[in-house]
């Protein structure tokens, strides 16, 4: 049943917290290594939220309104919640959770609760009608900006400021490379379903990671134009992946298996990025 914890866990996967979590303590590393002292009662309150209360709400959300596009989806069978028919329990949870990162932002300077709103505004504009720009081919990559969103969060949480603009560029880059790519498993049953993406819009996968190539090219140019030569580089591992992406067979046929070779890479860069950041510290 949805009423359980295991449930609400499980439809809070887990094992993409690191879009969240991992890029709050990406943003608090990048404080550390620039002189800025951590407070941790502060961080461990938003540590906390970036758990289950975020991607509760986020995913409860994405559930309840892509029913139609899940049905036959078969990254539902083992890796995500799939709802038959529109589910008010989601919506229950989406609002249990919204109500628990409410109070935790009580605690929080009024630059952060204003962060928070905006995500807010970010999911609920990408998934709910009239507007959810899921179904909008470009609006829609404007929800790739929630995900870097964190890694700006845990900045702030420390340095009590804004990082530099030219920041910005990078990451926001590799985020809609991350949805884009993301959304090509999905283009067959949201085409299916009426829900035109920017993934469905490019058209074939082939196309579709070719543009990803490019947006990760943007990326690790910018990394070096800025002087972070060694994040720069972890972040042409996902280039070759891509790359491999289109010349290997295998890879291609089977988008699913490619997917989750993709979750296990953000996991490697993140560690490995963690660690040239440590030196640093």
């Amino acid at each position: 049943m949805l009423s359980t914890y295991s449930n609400i866990l499980f439809i809070s996967r887990p094992r993409i917290w690191l879009y969240t979590l991992g890029s709050f303590l990406f943003g608090i590393q990048v404080a550390m290594v620039l002189g800025f002292e951590i407070v941790w009662f502060e961080v461990l309150v938003l540590s906390l939220l970036l758990t289950v209360p975020v991607n509760a709400l986020l995913y409860s959300l994405n559930d309840y309104f892509d029913f139609e596009s899940d049905k036959q989806n078969p990254k539902k069978d083992a890796y995500e919640y799939r709802s038959a028919k529109p589910d008010q329990r989601l919506l229950i949870i989406a609002l249990g959770s919204l109500l628990v990162i409410s109070l935790g932002m009580l605690y929080q300077d009024l630059l952060l609760v204003q962060l928070f709103i905006l995500w807010i505004l970010i999911i609920l504009t990408y998934n709910i009608p009239p507007l959810r720009f899921k179904a909008r081919p470009g609006l829609d990559m404007l929800f790739a900006l929630n995900f870097p969103l964190w890694g700006f969060v845990g900045y702030i949480a420390v340095a009590n400021q804004w990082p530099s603009l030219e920041s910005l560029v990078p990451v926001t880059l590799l985020a809609m490379m991350f949805h884009l790519y993301t959304a090509i498993h999905d283009m067959p049953f949201d085409k299916k379903a009426g829900v035109h993406t920017s993934a469905v819009y490019v058209g074939s996968a082939r196309l579709n990671i070719i543009f990803c190539i490019l947006l990760t090219i943007g990326a690790f140019a910018s990394l070096i134009y800025f002087g972070w030569f060694w994040i720069g580089i972890l972040v042409l591992l996902y280039a070759i992946f891509l790359v491999l992406h289109l010349c290997n067979n295998w890879l291609s046929a089977d988008l699913l298996e490619a997917y989750k070779y993709f979750i296990g890479l953000h996991y490697i860069v993140g560690f490995l990025a963690s660690l040239i950041l440590f030196m640093y510290i």
